[in-house]
């Protein structure tokens, strides 16, 4: 067991994980927050909220609305973007070793 201990960023924190033979997952929920909707996609003109999924379930107008995120409409121009730059970004973190079943 650890004991109580400080890190001052992701990176940190998985390396004394790790050199305790302990291993860190990452679970990312589907689509990005409202409010960065009018954020852009990292390296383009494509604003985040471009993206959404504004398809009607009978219960709103934005489709699989949570926990204040919006889900993609996945056949827009951007999505995989989006996704390739938060994979980028993790990898920055955890670095190549990092799994992966985003299917790159």
């Amino acid at each position: 067991m650890l004991k109580e201990f400080r890190v001052s960023s992701i990176t940190d924190f998985a390396a004394t994980l790790h050199r305790s033979n302990m291993k860190l997952g990452v679970y990312v929920l589907p689509g990005a927050f409202v409010n960065d909707a009018d954020k852009f996609v990292k390296g383009t003109t494509i604003r985040i909220g471009s993206l959404f999924n504004t398809t009607v379930t009978g219960k709103s107008a934005i489709s699989n609305s949570c926990l204040a995120r919006n889900n993609f409409d996945y056949t827009k121009d951007g999505v995989r973007q989006w996704h390739d730059s938060v994979v980028k970004l993790f990898r920055s973190w955890y670095g190549n070793s990092l799994p992966s079943t985003y299917g790159d």
